[in-house]
């Protein structure tokens, strides 16, 4: 039975009533539970929308109040999705050992209380990005062992298998008008670090603590790539890239074109430094060709990072895949934050802690060709 409406979930968008209105602690719109036992082939699907996702480890910059209040609100009022789809072993009322698939990536509000990931040819051309295909995502094998006490262990990506090495492109649409698409940020290695088991967290993974907070309960991680990052200008943020925010902040009198404040020419310094622009510094590095992608992923490169990361990187480039999965110990080269030139390539990326919230939803079986639009009137 689904828990009783909740007055304190975001009020933006209906329906506001009926079996999709939203309920619970964590404002879901269609619980889990009710899935429980309708099982294919002996598996039970898991659908969840992540309603609260907040960088919390670039305090001086996009984890700062002006960007968090915004991001909040873009979801808030249903203009931003990351959705998920666990396809689980389950039997006799338990989660039990097998294999399964998870499906994480973009997708839309469809106005009428469901959700839907976009298809191979939802993504609109923009000057910077053309492939209709980049906001797409498929379905990626994952073990499941019921017997572990955390999520990220219970389902467990396959490592060989896991297309988040490679680049996803995220949309973010206007909150203005007919909402077109304003930009777009670029990520790799996208993954579930922290959250409860699957039987604690059916239906809610955080909960909605009053009319205007989150308390989230789970943590993801993802890299973002400073090339990729700096192709998007975010017109609410006076035309700065993420790339730009990420290094130098919000309070820069700068446009995307600016070479004093472009992280891809900008000479690095030590941030706090007399004169020194950089906010945070790229602490990571992430592959760029398909050989690279194929042989390791996005990791910490910098041994003094600000997050105090224990590094797990060689001084040599990986010339063999290093599949944890096969007992493979380091994550790939390390990097040098400062881009001095000497032996070690320059960090190209900044790893991304988020906070987050996930309720579950309903999700179509259909992925939409269409990027979302108001729902005025709807």
């Amino acid at each position: 039975m689904d828990d009783p409406i909740n007055a304190d979930c975001p009020i933006s968008q209906g329906p506001f009533m009926g079996p999709y209105a939203m309920k619970g602690k964590c404002c879901y719109r269609t619980s889990n539970t009710s899935r429980l036992g309708n099982l294919t082939d002996g598996k039970v699907t898991l659908e969840y929308r992540i309603s609260y996702f907040i960088p919390n480890n670039h305090p001086k910059t996009i984890s700062g109040l002006l960007i968090t209040s915004t991001s909040i609100d873009r979801f808030d009022k249903e203009e931003q999705h990351l959705l998920m789809r666990f396809i689980v072993p389950y039997a006799d009322g338990n989660f039990v050992a097998g294999m399964g698939t998870a499906q994480i990536g973009a997708g839309r509000y469809n106005c009428d209380g469901t959700y839907s990931f976009y298809n191979t040819s939802a993504a609109a051309n923009t000057p910077v990005w053309m492939d209709p295909s980049r906001w797409a995502t498929s379905p990626v094998p994952i073990t499941v062992d019921p017997t572990q006490t955390a999520w990220e262990k219970e389902f467990h990506t396959v490592w060989a298998t896991n297309i988040n090495r490679k680049v996803t492109n995220l949309p973010y649409i206007t909150s203005m008008g007919a909402k077109p698409l304003e930009w777009e940020a670029a990520s790799q290695g996208f993954d579930i670090i922290k959250m409860p088991p699957a039987k604690d967290s059916i239906n809610c993974i955080g909960s909605r603590a009053d009319q205007d907070r989150w308390q989230p309960d789970g943590q993801t991680v993802s890299y973002q790539r400073l090339d990729l990052n700096n192709k998007s200008a975010i017109q609410v943020l006076a035309n700065i890239s993420l790339a730009q925010l990420q290094a130098f902040g919000s309070n820069i009198a700068a446009t995307k074109d600016d070479p004093k404040y472009d992280p891809l020419k900008a000479a690095r310094c030590k941030p706090g430094d007399a004169g020194c622009q950089w906010l945070k510094l790229p602490d990571s590095l992430c592959p760029v060709t398909d050989e690279e992608m194929s042989q390791w992923g996005c990791h910490v490169g910098d041994a003094m990072n600000e997050d105090k990361i224990v590094t797990k990187c060689t001084a040599d480039k990986p010339t063999a895949a290093l599949d944890p999965d096969k007992g493979a110990t380091m994550e790939g080269q390390c990097c040098d934050p400062l881009a001095t030139g000497g032996a070690l390539p320059a960090c190209n990326a900044y790893r991304l802690v988020s906070d987050i919230v996930a309720s579950a939803v309903d999700i179509t079986d259909e992925p939409s060709s269409k990027v979302q639009g108001s729902c005025e009137g709807m």
